[in-house]
């Protein structure tokens, strides 16, 4: 085995294509908040072509994890996830891939980018999410 599993050490909280962040996420599941290990060539390319620059990070989660990225929901409503639970660290889910598919160090990643007043601007999603807390937790 190349590589092993990563340690899911956080506690996070996931909104299905929410409208508004209600207090009450629709799961909750275990994940690892990481700089983004894997390359994904359109994370180099402004967001939506409109040069506002993304803090892109990756969410490492257990292999078959339900979480969904904007690509897959027709842009209609990506999950907003909010890592570590309880931070007021929101991010939205762009893309969801699995890594080592179909080997014993199989699991999922999420390109996840923070969920602030530009994001919020750009992903056309009025989540209403509040600021992110200062400093960062």
């Amino acid at each position: 085995m190349g590589f092993s599993v990563p340690t899911f050490n956080l506690v996070v909280n996931l909104w299905r294509q929410p409208r508004t962040i209600n207090l009450v996420p629709d799961r909750t599941f275990m994940a690892n908040l990481a700089a983004s290990r894997i390359v994904q060539a359109y994370a180099a390319i402004d967001v939506f072509f409109t040069n506002v620059p993304a803090p892109f990070a990756g969410l490492l989660c257990p292999k078959l994890t339900d979480i969904a990225g904007m690509w897959v929901a027709a842009l209609a409503g990506e999950d907003c996830v909010e890592v570590p639970a309880g931070s007021g660290r929101f991010y939205m889910v762009l893309t969801v891939e699995d890594v080592a598919k179909g080997f014993p160090n199989e699991y999922r990643h999420a390109l996840i980018c923070q969920l602030n007043s530009e994001t919020i601007l750009i992903s056309g999603n009025p989540w209403g999410a509040p600021s992110w807390p200062v400093p960062t937790p």
